[in-house]
């Protein structure tokens, strides 16, 4: 397990995690600043729901279930659902994975 000598060191290591990008040090101060009006958890829970976050994931599981990118309009949606507590990120895989496009492309590729 890593330890973090120092709140940037916790904050860019979180930041390299979710969105494996290191923050500008003016991003990291102001995230560093906000620590301080917000739990860990709730600050966790906020990046890991961010749009860049939620980009990452949904562009991943798409290419690894589907074999493509989502349109913009597919991932503005299941950005949106996930951020507003109507869709979990595990239900949207499982819808995926139920899709008709998953089918017909299991079927293609046997």
């Amino acid at each position: 397990m890593q330890t973090h000598s120092s709140p940037d060191a916790l904050v860019a290591g979180l930041d390299q995690a979710v969105l494996d990008s290191t923050p500008s040090v003016s991003s990291m101060q102001l995230q560093v600043q906000s620590l301080g009006a917000t739990t860990w958890n709730a600050y966790v829970q906020s990046q890991v729901t961010s749009t860049p976050a939620l980009t990452l994931i949904i562009n991943a599981d798409y290419q690894g279930i589907l074999g493509r990118n989502p349109t913009t309009t597919e991932l503005n949606n299941w950005v949106s659902e996930i951020q507003n507590n109507q869709v979990t990120p595990d239900q949207m895989v499982q819808q995926r994975f139920a899709s008709q496009e998953f089918v017909n492309r299991a079927y293609a590729n046997s």
